[in-house]
């Protein structure tokens, strides 16, 4: 046990490389988060001692069941599959990233366009995520979900469609820090992270690329990310953005 706060990560090493050898990634990554909460909310994220056990990496953890994330095309043959409210949930999760517990523990709403996820795991888990379908709650609980998804029989479970909102982000070429920031994966929220006019713009282009991944094919015109003309075309999974006037009015703005 470590004698002084300054010995953590000394100690933390040591247990490290115990748990290592006997294939327990799972519990060192759980001992390293708590005590890297444990310093955020004693320390603060400015202090020397926080990143220093922040630079920890974790251990990989066995795993019991392959994700399952479904491209566009595949997560909506599921929602149609699925019908309904299931399917209406389905594609909520597929859209928002959300886990199945911030859903139907109803930790977010829906806020100027944006929706406003509530994580409270960790503060990077409090996040805004673009609006890319209608967001309903649902009477239904999380176990009656998990259920009417295994009777389906289509191989999918409830975080497959988080796992799915990853893939799309890959699909549309997102910036993985931006990626990162919208799972809710990051150490800070997108707007600590990039300040609020930064975190704006991410959103937005996160929405253009996103919107076009999801409908293949699919012309898409958008003022929102500058305020000029911006197309995007999607073949396949690569994603083009024609920005003929970008460069234009870049420099008028510095002119």
């Amino acid at each position: 046990m470590p004698e002084t706060l300054a010995d953590l990560r000394v100690a933390l090493l040591r247990y490290r490389a115990g748990c290592e050898a006997a294939n327990r990634g799972a519990m060192f990554n759980r001992v390293l988060a708590t005590v890297r909460a444990f310093l955020r909310d004693i320390v603060t994220t400015d202090h020397v001692l926080y990143h220093d056990v922040a630079s920890l990496k974790g251990l990989p953890e066995p795993v019991k069941r392959p994700k399952r994330p479904q491209n566009p095309e595949q997560a909506r043959a599921i929602r149609e599959a699925l019908g309904g409210d299931i399917g209406s949930v389905w594609w909520a999760l597929c859209c928002t990233g959300m886990l199945p517990d911030e859903f139907f523990s109803g930790k977010w709403a829906v806020e100027d366009g944006r929706v406003h996820v509530k994580g409270t795991k960790r503060e990077a888990r409090d996040r805004y995520v673009p609006l890319l379908t209608d967001v309903l709650p649902s009477a239904m609980t999380k176990q009656q979900f998990e259920r009417a998804l295994r009777k389906s029989g289509l191989g999918v479970r409830p975080k497959d469609g988080r796992d799915s909102f990853a893939l799309w982000c890959d699909l549309a070429g997102i910036p993985q820090g931006w990626k990162r920031a919208l799972m809710g994966h990051q150490a800070e929220n997108v707007t600590q992270e990039y300040g609020w006019q930064e975190s704006e713009r991410v959103l937005e282009d996160a929405e253009v690329r996103l919107r076009a991944t999801r409908t293949p094919s699919l012309l898409i015109r958008s003022q929102a990310l500058y305020p000029v003309e911006l197309w995007a075309r999607v073949g396949g999974t690569r994603l083009e953005l024609v920005t003929s006037t970008m460069s234009t009015w870049r420099s008028n703005q510095l002119s």
